[in-house]
């Protein structure tokens, strides 16, 4: 499991934004550790994340994004 601040330097973005990303049901954490509410991934969310990176640098917005990752039924 990757803690949220390995999976934004892993990938160069902000923990903001993957705070973000989860609030909004973009990639939502494997885990929440219900006492600390530490964020936790899986190594095989960087997919979705690349991904998410990707459309977002083509001028999508999360809404899109969020739209055509749902309807092409990519695990989380």
């Amino acid at each position: 499991m990757l803690t949220i601040g390995q999976l934004a330097k892993k990938h160069t973005i902000s923990e903001r934004t993957l705070r973000l990303y989860h609030d909004v049901g973009l990639l939502v954490p494997q885990r929440v550790d219900e006492t600390t509410g530490y964020r936790y991934y899986s190594p095989n969310q960087s997919a979705r994340l690349d991904t998410i990176i990707q459309m977002k640098a083509v001028g999508l917005s999360l809404k899109q994004i969020k739209t055509m990752l749902n309807s092409c039924d990519l695990s989380a």
